[in-house]
């Protein structure tokens, strides 16, 4: 499930060992969830092409301001002021309509013909349940090894900071990124990125929420609804982060294929630093 880990690091390094966990798929996704699939895949490529066009408005915004300060500089000619003038104002044209692109793109909207399944709004089949409940607890145990793997990490890294001078209490930052199994219903799904199936970015994910031989605390958002199908079960904080952090639904948890983790160590550059007076 958990595919690998990245170590991002700058100067400090540190010996890794990657997560591997494989999903188990026993039987063929059946093609219940196939509207709700759309709705999922929708979503992620909606975020995708917003964050996108945002990133081009700022290159294109830092651009303009560099010609927006030469237009102004008397000591170059006239006509040198004026060229890029007419490229500071092209620029703002520009940035205008990718602006005005994100906003429209980031509120589009799809009304599918058959609503997709919501929150446990119709049954689902005892088999589906069951491959879903075997995702999960796959995905408990990868975290609590990830958990272990990354405390080691960090206690490493703590023993060569001879300087004293970097607070390591918040040192990781965790990325995960969810690749689905759309089925051969939706094959088209797996090149609609770059010719690359496409993985879809979860939320914020807290290295504090779990640590190693604690008692792990039950994030199911669904312990207390009468009759859910996952009610008396146990979720992790890397499982509640996917259905309710990022456009993936509890229902489609069994559609996962691999979690990709990156880790981002900071550094001597990048780790908050105390002053000497408070070491």
């Amino acid at each position: 499930m958990i595919k690998s880990i990245s170590d991002a690091f700058s100067r400090w390094q540190v010996d890794t060992t990657p997560i591997i966990l494989t999903t188990s798929k026993a039987t063929m996704q059946p093609p219940d969830n196939i509207e709700l699939l759309d709705a999922v895949y929708f979503a992620a490529i909606q975020q995708r092409a917003v964050k996108v066009l945002e990133k081009a408005a700022r290159s294109v915004r830092y651009a303009r301001s560099e010609f927006e300060s030469l237009k102004t500089e008397h000591t170059l000619p006239p006509e040198y002021r004026m060229a890029y003038e007419k490229m500071a104002d092209s620029l703002l044209r520009t940035e205008q309509i990718v602006e005005k692109a994100a906003d429209k793109n980031s509120k589009r909207k799809v009304v599918p013909r058959k609503a997709p399944i919501y929150h446990h709004d119709s049954p689902l089949s005892p088999e589906l349940v069951s491959a879903i409940r075997r995702t999960i607890e796959e995905i408990n145990n990868a975290e609590l090894r990830l958990v272990n793997h990354c405390e080691a990490a960090i206690a490493a890294m703590r023993k060569r900071d001879v300087t004293g001078m970097i607070d390591w209490t918040m040192p990781v930052e965790y990325h995960f990124a969810v690749l689905l199994d759309p089925s051969p219903l939706r094959a088209c799904y797996e090149t609609c990125d770059h010719d690359e199936p496409l993985r879809i970015a979860v939320g914020f994910h807290s290295p504090g929420m779990q640590k190693k031989d604690e008692a792990p605390h039950n994030w199911n958002m669904f312990e207390y609804q009468e009759d859910h199908p996952l009610q008396p079960d146990h979720h992790g904080y890397l499982v509640h982060c996917i259905y309710d952090h990022s456009p993936i639904h509890w229902e489609l948890m069994s559609h996962i294929r691999e979690i990709e983790v990156t880790l981002e160590f900071s550094t001597v550059e990048t780790a908050w630093k105390r002053s000497p007076s408070e070491t």
